[in-house]
């Protein structure tokens, strides 16, 4: 008997591919000579290629959510942990696909995976609106936590799909906190 291939093997293989060649040019015959299996092993473990994309998804998605959950329960100052958290997800996509692929795999993310970004971002907004709550500090009238939570996350987004340098958007994430913190902070 065949020893059964790790999922994980394939799932490898398909974010590799998929950083590199986005999902449309990823085909299973690509993921499964990256996997060093063939292709009838890959649809042994998945039905088709949105099946894996699905799942390379879900398996970042929620490594990121364990780690925005770690870095918002910290002990850094605010900055530091409100900046880890957005990071999180910003490193989905600026650490995970090149440049020339980006935008495509998060148009093609939002079709193939809309109900798991969809709960990815209710998770986030949950994690950020409580370590936003948690500081007494901050001018809950100027605008109200959860929106504040929506709009970081958004504004994130929006960073991730420019053009430009991982190091560019980096320095626009963290300036990107230090504006709002110091924006919100009741003067004393």
């Amino acid at each position: 008997m065949v020893p059964a291939v790790p999922v994980d093997r394939i799932l490898d293989a398909a974010l590799v591919c998929f950083g590199r060649h986005g999902f449309r040019h990823t085909s299973i015959e690509r993921i499964a000579e990256t996997a060093g299996v063939s292709r009838p092993t890959v649809y042994q473990r998945f039905r088709g290629k949105e099946e894996i994309f699905r799942a390379v998804g879900a398996r970042l998605l929620d490594a990121a959510v364990a780690e925005a959950e770690a870095a918002a329960g910290g002990d850094d100052p605010l900055p530091e942990r409100l900046h880890a958290v957005l990071y999180a997800k910003f490193r989905l996509v600026v650490g995970q696909a090149g440049d020339e692929v980006r935008a495509e795999l998060l148009a093609d993310a939002a079709t193939v995976a809309a109900d798991l970004l969809a709960d990815f971002h209710r998770r986030l907004c949950d994690i950020l609106t409580e370590l936003l709550a948690e500081r007494d500090d901050l001018d809950p009238d100027l605008v109200p936590t959860r929106d504040l939570a929506v709009l970081l996350l958004d504004a994130t987004t929006g960073i991730e799909q420019a053009y430009a340098p991982a190091e560019t958007l980096e320095r626009r994430l963290r300036q990107l906190v230090t504006l709002t913190v110091h924006a919100l902070t009741r003067s004393t």
